[in-house]
């Protein structure tokens, strides 16, 4: 991890310890984790153990600086990297980590903005048990350096509390994302009001009252989602795009969802006209930003890797969101990815049928692929990824005409009538398979092949089909 500077966080004196201690748990597990042959290496991770949510996401200064759950050994703190192209990232000093002598627990998530006086600030949810054992929440924030690099307490701490609801109970109230509008700055936060039951997950929402943001007004319940199969709204990100507004959440054990609609702005409501999930398979806690180039660019958290590996979780490519011309929401990796291609390799105009082809010379556990294909009469096809020499052995990525299926992961899929080929955009990164199915659908997937397993194969099965084009780019790391 590089030592840029330290961290007051704590308002300790200077060096803060419990930074140095964390610093020191990532550093003894680094040599492990870069020997992991299974470890992505073009997608972002902490230097070592357990991260999750993004948080932060802010350009500055000429760099975009990521913020993040990272949890050195047993609570969790906020990791720091910044990169100037969205692509080589350089890790920085840890930024937060709990206020122990004032009774924190964790830092859970929250976002970064800049406020009318030009101070950046970090807002989070600080985790604190109580009596009963069962954690409360207060939203804290931090002010930091010309460089974003240490950290202070905000002294007009705890920015927001529950006290503030009056009657209203909110449950899991936690993870701040702030926006503007206008003149003013607005706030959205998670939670439910029963407990998670099912039938009342909320995001209420609040605006600034003062060019610091330190005082803050609730304005009511934004959104309350009516699925009894959403307990909760983690992560809420509130932003619009066009002419409309897209709230996503990340629903406590169920796949992130968008949805797509209007914003009152003087009943401070949202009324959704559409709704989705945003990726199948694992993706959680994102986080957005709009960037210098008017750009909306969304992160999200890979889970599922192997335990016990001095690591867990990455991140999904940054992708730019845009509003379809057929009212849907759009996704695609960002344009910047494309300077990791290293060697290339093109084919087109393959038929295959009832059989299988092998693409030969093309080997690898890193790659990028896009894949156009021409629909025929086969009941199903695709390719398989990490085939094994025999044959035995593949990641199969496949289509029916009815949905997509990724090692398992399946979305409902159908090309639509100004759609003439179905695109593929796929990543593989060892141990993780990304797929973007015409710009409209993302599926993730963990996967563990064995690491000699590094063929690639295209079939067709019940019919023929044709591939019109297949580009296959190995990638270099981001590191």
């Amino acid at each position: 991890m590089k030592s840029t500077s330290n961290n007051d966080n704590n308002d300790s004196a200077y060096p803060n310890p419990a930074i140095a201690l964390a610093t020191s748990r990532i550093q003894t597990a680094v040599s492990k984790v870069q020997a992991d042959p299974t470890r992505p290496v073009y997608h972002f991770l902490a230097p070592a153990r357990r991260m999750n949510d993004v948080n932060g996401f802010i350009f500055y200064k000429g760099y975009y600086h990521l913020f993040y759950q990272l949890n050195p050994h047993t609570h969790w703190h906020w990791g720091h990297a910044r990169s100037r192209d969205l692509v080589h990232w350089e890790h920085l000093p840890i930024a937060l980590c709990p206020a122990e002598e004032q009774g924190e627990e964790n830092c859970a998530s929250g976002c970064i903005v800049i406020n009318d006086l030009g101070q950046p600030l970090i807002f989070y949810t600080s985790m604190k048990i109580r009596e009963d054992a069962r954690y409360f929440a207060e939203q804290w924030a931090a002010i930091g350096d010309s460089e974003l690099i240490t950290w202070k307490r905000h002294p007009a701490n705890p920015i927001l509390t529950e006290d503030m609801h009056g009657d209203l109970k909110i449950y899991d109230w936690r993870d701040p994302f702030i926006f503007r509008e206008g003149p003013h700055f607005y706030l959205v936060l998670g939670g439910n009001l029963n407990d998670r039951k099912g039938g009342e997950a909320v995001t209420p929402l609040y605006r600034a009252e003062n060019a610091e943001l330190s005082q803050w007004k609730f304005l009511g319940i934004l959104f309350k989602n009516p699925d009894k199969n959403i307990p909760n709204h983690e992560c809420p990100n509130f932003f619009s795009l066009g002419d409309k507004w897209i709230l996503v959440v990340s629903p406590h054990d169920v796949q992130v969802k968008h949805y797509i609609g209007t914003f009152d702005k003087q009943t401070f409501t949202f009324e959704p006209e559409s709704q989705g999930y945003l990726n199948w398979g694992s993706y959680y806690g994102t986080n957005c930003m709009l960037d210098n180039k008017g750009r909306r660019i969304m992160w999200g958290c890979v889970h599922g890797f192997k335990e016990n590996r001095g690591w867990a979780s990455c991140l999904t490519p940054p992708r730019v969101l845009t509003m379809r011309p057929d009212g849907h929401l759009g996704q695609e990796p960002v344009p910047e990815l494309q300077m990791l291609r290293d060697e290339h390799h093109a084919v087109s105009d393959i038929t295959v049928s009832d059989s299988s082809h092998v693409v030969k010379d093309i080997r690898g556990d890193t790659l990028e692929l896009l894949a156009k294909f021409r629909l025929g009469d086969a009941k199903i096809f695709g390719l398989r990824v990490r085939r094994s020499d025999d044959g035995r052995n593949g990641v199969r990525i496949t289509y029916d005409g009815r949905q997509i299926d990724v090692a398992g992961v399946t979305a409902p899929f159908r090309l639509t009538d100004s759609e003439k080929l179905l695109e593929l955009h796929i990543f593989l990164d060892k141990s993780l398979i990304e797929v973007y199915a015409n710009g409209r659908v993302c599926l993730t997937k963990v996967v563990y092949p064995k690491e000699e397993d590094l063929g690639l194969e295209l079939f067709a099965m019940g019919g023929s089909m044709t591939i019109s084009s297949l580009d296959i780019w190995k990638m270099k790391s981001i590191w």
